[in-house]
């Protein structure tokens, strides 16, 4: 509980107490490992440092095999820790590349689940706090680069995750009753990981090829701000360019130019053998000989699969943009993947009462000690 505090979280990493709440997971007691968990959970909040320290100690192995435990409060407060520690890229790398250990009643052995799937099983989990948080963890997953979007995609994990918001969105539609507040932060969750994967071309493909699109379009009339903007976010991306393109603010792929300038340019496709003529279109989109003298020069014979090569069609019939419509629908500032942070949460113990039976069958018999009596007196 001091951990809901800013002050408490920097004490945490000065005295370096990370490494022992990790070990302190790494019990059989569902309480310790359930305070444990929240107390990963409140350390990671909006904190680099601890997430970092947490991948450093081997905290997300641990917190990954709590989710085959039996209690759902265990599994909700590791999942809550994990949610907000994939905030940064080491750790939701480590979580990409986990395994969860299961008990395998039946063959008597322990069975490694890759994480992914365990996280896609507890989208159907009984308890709704864990479901909403599996769907979480799998937002800030898919948040950092192509390689962790593109393991959603090739596990059959994106392809769960659109089929559970179908049915969600369905379920919404059957019901008269507006959806809990859980619900409503599985809906936003699950949508989150469609917004991140539409970034990348092969998981927007299987999003379209399972009704994904459909799908956002009924949660645009929810009653939730959040779930309605994250639809229309992720609505956005389905049907614009899948990545950023080279030279782009928020790319990693740097240009001599501007990109903008670089996709205008781009659009000036080489002169083909059929448009090399004194007024072809390759030399009067500017205006000047200069122009249609080069392209005559550089033009070459077509062969019979010219259509599909770069060059193959002319400028009249191909177009070219605008530089403010390229430059606002590309590079918008705003555009790029989301994450997501569970708020602090304090952590409680219930009192148990025990029952003293009022009759018993056998008269109480007291035994005898040789230790001294306040009766004797």
């Amino acid at each position: 509980n001091v951990l809901l505090h800013e002050k408490g979280r920097e004490a945490l990493l000065s005295l370096g107490g990370v490494p022992l709440l990790v070990e302190a997971i790494d019990t059989d007691d569902d309480d310790t490992q359930c305070a444990a968990s929240l107390s990963i959970l409140n350390a990671c909040y909006e904190n680099e440092r601890t997430r970092q320290a947490l991948v450093d100690a081997g905290g997300v192995s641990l917190l990954l095999n709590c989710l085959s435990s039996d209690s759902a409060r265990v599994r909700a407060a590791a999942l809550g820790a994990l949610l907000n520690a994939a905030a940064t890229e080491s750790c939701a790398e480590a979580i990409r590349d986990g395994v969860v250990e299961t008990d395998d009643a039946d063959n008597d052995a322990d069975n490694a689940m890759p994480a992914h799937k365990m996280l896609a099983t507890l989208l159907n989990d009984r308890d709704g706090l864990v479901c909403a948080r599996a769907a979480g963890v799998l937002f800030n997953l898919s948040a950092f680069g192509p390689d962790n979007r593109m393991a959603l995609l090739e596990d059959g994990t994106l392809g769960i995750v659109a089929t559970a918001l179908k049915e969600l969105a369905n379920a919404m539609a059957a019901k008269s009753q507006p959806p809990s507040e859980v619900a409503f932060r599985l809906q936003a969750n699950l949508i989150g990981v469609l917004l991140n994967t539409a970034l990348n071309p092969n998981c927007k493909k299987e999003v379209l090829a399972y009704g994904g699109l459909e799908t956002l379009l009924s949660f645009l009339g929810s009653t939730d701000a959040a779930v309605q903007a994250l639809a229309a976010t992720a609505i956005a991306y389905l049907n614009d360019k899948a990545e950023y393109r080279p030279g782009s603010p928020q790319s990693k792929l740097r240009a001599s130019e501007g990109a903008a300038h670089q996709t205008f340019r781009k659009k000036h496709f080489h002169a083909t053998a059929g448009d090399v003529t004194g007024n072809g279109d390759s030399g009067d989109f500017n205006g000047d000989d200069t122009n249609a003298d080069r392209a005559k020069q550089s033009a070459t014979a077509i062969d019979d699969e010219a259509e599909e090569t770069p060059g193959a069609r002319s400028m009249s019939q191909y177009g070219r943009l605008p530089r403010a419509k390229v430059s606002a629908t590309q590079d918008s500032e705003s555009k790029g993947p989301r994450l997501l942070q569970e708020q602090p949460e304090s952590f409680t113990l219930t009192l148990t009462a025990h029952v003293v039976p009022e009759q018993v069958e056998e008269a109480y018999e007291e035994l005898p000690t040789p230790l001294p009596s306040p009766r004797d007196e």
